[in-house]
């Protein structure tokens, strides 16, 4: 089933997610955006036949799932600028000026804050000292731009080893990793955005200026919306506690 709405939108935010649950935490994160941005268009691609207000596209994939569904599905978007964000992602602040990025650089992300390499790929893709992937969990990006860097991105996700983290042997891909070796093998114009655009609650991570996008889950989640921006100063996030434990002039 496809919903579409009256608006037409050259700018617009796009989730992907299956499964109840995640499809109830991108609900969540699309009404955090429109407390802010009341008109801002969103599309989701799902497995779910509901309605899902206040999403304005619905794109249905029934036999979706994983993380691949993330490579697969992102050249679907119906914008000419498009922000991706996962569904555990709650806004704080309005995000309206990001999209101006894209007059400048084709593709936008935030450095991931744990440390992954590339060595985890097959031959013959080499590690990098000091290569260090982006999240994937905010993506401010290009239709027309990056058809090719997509591509590639799907090429090599078929190339990455399956449960590539020292603790968990069994756990999925990393799309992270499939994502900085496409741009390391691609033309596209790439800028790392501050953390404030994709600030990950389970790391410690400095903070300068109001945070934008909170991205975690967890049952002390709520802590963190309420916590991360009790001042804007520079700052030092503690994952375990949940709040900033140090702040700097």
């Amino acid at each position: 089933m496809i919903k579409i709405s009256k608006k037409n939108k050259k700018n617009g935010y796009f989730y992907i997610a299956h499964g109840e649950k995640h499809v109830l935490e991108a609900v969540k994160s699309l009404k955090s955006i429109k407390k802010f941005e009341p008109d801002s268009h969103a599309t989701i691609v799902t497995d779910s036949k509901d309605s899902l207000d206040p999403f304005d596209l619905i794109i249905n994939r029934p036999n979706m799932g994983g993380y691949k569904s993330k490579v697969e599905y992102m050249n679907l978007t119906p914008y000419e600028k498009t922000l991706f964000l996962d569904a555990d992602t709650f806004i704080c602040g309005s995000c309206d000026e990001l999209f101006e990025m894209l007059d400048y650089f084709d593709i936008c992300m935030a450095q991931a804050p744990a440390e992954m390499q590339l060595k985890h790929f097959k031959p013959p893709h080499k590690p990098i000292a000091g290569c260090v992937p982006c999240n994937t969990g905010v993506i401010l990006y290009s239709k027309n731009r990056t058809k090719d860097f997509l591509e590639l991105v799907s090429k090599s996700y078929a190339c990455a080893p399956d449960g590539f983290y020292k603790n968990h042997p069994n756990k999925h891909k990393s799309e992270q990793l499939c994502f900085q070796y496409a741009l390391m093998h691609s033309s596209v114009r790439f800028y790392v955005i501050p953390s404030i655009w994709n600030m990950r609650t389970d790391f410690f991570v400095n903070i300068k200026g109001a945070v934008k996008i909170v991205h975690g889950r967890g049952p002390k989640f709520e802590a963190a919306i309420k916590n991360v921006n009790r001042n804007t100063r520079n700052r030092c996030w503690h994952p375990q506690r949940m709040d900033i434990v140090r702040t700097m002039k």
